[in-house]
């Protein structure tokens, strides 16, 4: 997913961590999300697969 279509406070899901809010983008390619069961989690969006719900 682009980081375009990804903004603060969006809900998404990650296959392996579940669902989660995301709080601030790092830089370009690069989120930190909030998951429900594994807290704040950085992730580099080139290598992870987001799906925005």
């Amino acid at each position: 997913m682009e980081s375009s279509e990804l903004n603060p406070g969006d809900k998404v899901k990650h296959p392996a961590f579940g669902s989660g809010v995301i709080l601030k983008f790092i830089a370009d390619n690069k989120v930190e999300v909030l998951f429900r069961n594994v807290e704040r989690k950085l992730l580099h969006l080139e290598y992870t697969t987001l799906e925005k719900t």
